[in-house]
């Protein structure tokens, strides 16, 4: 079984994927992951012995969708938050990348929350770098085809 910061760790790269894998690596000390994209699970038959299958989704709001990532905890605080809105005559593609921290060292990070609402519902975010568990994660915010967007992250640490 993985630990809670494994599969927290292992979530924040598995975002967008539908189906995720995950198994031990030779040294009993890390974990390997594999992200598989899929909409088609008959497709994961042949999983090496130990792997585990860990289904992913959005959270759709109201308006728009969340995204979250790790954990809040009693002793976090937000260490950072932005966002903004953007509207265009044409429809167009918008990516916004964001980076904790600017400079020097963070917090350790328990947990990220990014709202986004485009006209097109065609949107994705992924971690680059860094993430839960981590002093530092840059991520983008990606946005097709859209009239308007709008993106508000809060990043906790302790």
């Amino acid at each position: 079984m993985l630990s809670s910061t494994v599969l927290s760790s292992f979530l924040v790269f598995a975002i967008l994927a539908t189906t995720a894998l995950a198994y031990p690596a030779e040294d009993k000390n890390q974990t390997f992951i594999e992200i598989i994209t899929t909409d088609d699970i008959t497709k994961l038959n042949d999983l090496p012995k130990g792997a585990v299958l860990i289904p992913l989704s959005q959270n759709p709001q109201t308006r728009g969708t969340r995204y979250t990532f790790g954990k809040r905890t009693s002793k976090d605080d937000c260490v950072d938050w932005n966002g903004s809105t953007a509207k265009y005559r044409t429809p167009r593609n918008v990516q916004q990348n964001v980076r904790y921290p600017l400079a020097g060292i963070g917090k350790v990070i328990t947990y990220i929350q990014i709202d986004v609402d485009d006209s097109s519902n065609n949107q994705r975010v992924y971690i680059t770098s860094g993430g839960i568990g981590e002093r530092n994660v840059a991520f983008v915010i990606e946005s097709k085809n859209t009239l308007y967007f709008t993106y508000y992250y809060r990043i906790y640490g302790q």
